[in-house]
């Protein structure tokens, strides 16, 4: 179902199409955004509904919140870490 004015909210679901199995690689990129709430997706390099070939690097960037030092202090953090996932292999990388 879909939401239209006369049905703001759906209660049932239809099912779709069936997907297709593509071999990507996804590296999940952690970064700091403290106007948005930790966890959330804040980017992906490809647009939604790209069509991609096998073996496309996808990255994902997810907003991950630190904890100041001292809770008193405003301090900003740039530390990346990468999560590389290929062949069921996971590699973590950090940058500072």
């Amino acid at each position: 179902a879909f939401v239209t004015r006369t049905n703001p909210a759906p209660d049932f679901a239809e099912n779709g199409e069936p997907g297709e199995e593509k071999k990507l690689k996804v590296e999940i990129v952690y970064a700091e955004d403290k106007k948005k709430s930790d966890g959330i997706v804040l980017k992906q390099s490809k647009e939604e509904k790209t069509k991609v070939d096998e073996g496309t690097v996808i990255t994902i960037t997810v907003n991950k919140l630190k904890e100041p030092e001292n809770p008193n202090e405003n301090t900003q953090t740039n530390t990346i870490v990468t999560n590389t996932v290929d062949d069921n292999v996971v590699t973590n990388t950090t940058q500072n």
